[in-house]
């Protein structure tokens, strides 16, 4: 997998996640769903996957240690857009722990099925 082939995959994630956040926004489907917002965050995790290792490439040749380092700033990155929901007033529900767990828990799986992709792409 080249480069330019993982940041146009990249790419093509972050356009499916703005998709279903618009749709999402136009359908009030987060408030209608409560666990909808698990999806964009499956998206997000996927999307940062990809961008991390496109950016781990310009390093060099891909290692695991370049995987292990774009996991801890992808568990940085997740974590961090929590705390930015917090800060942004996003309205705190009663079942606010269940619910950041379950954001967390959907990032790390997206991440998680890029990383998949890439490690067999690169015979990692």
């Amino acid at each position: 997998m080249s480069r330019r082939r993982l940041l146009i995959e990249a790419l093509i994630i972050a356009a499916a996640l703005a998709a279903v956040h618009l749709t999402a926004i136009h359908f009030y489907l987060y408030w209608r769903f409560s666990l909808f917002d698990a999806v964009s965050h499956f998206f997000g995790g996927i999307f940062v996957g990809f961008f991390l290792v496109w950016l781990a490439s310009f390093r060099g040749p891909l290692s695991m240690f370049s995987f292990g380092l774009s996991t801890l700033v992808a568990i940085f990155i997740f974590v961090g857009w929590e705390v930015f929901e917090l800060i942004a007033g996003i309205p705190i529900e009663r079942n606010f722990a269940s619910d950041t767990l379950i954001d967390l828990l959907a990032d790390a799986a997206g991440f998680a099925m890029a990383f998949v992709r890439v490690r067999k792409k690169f015979n990692l």
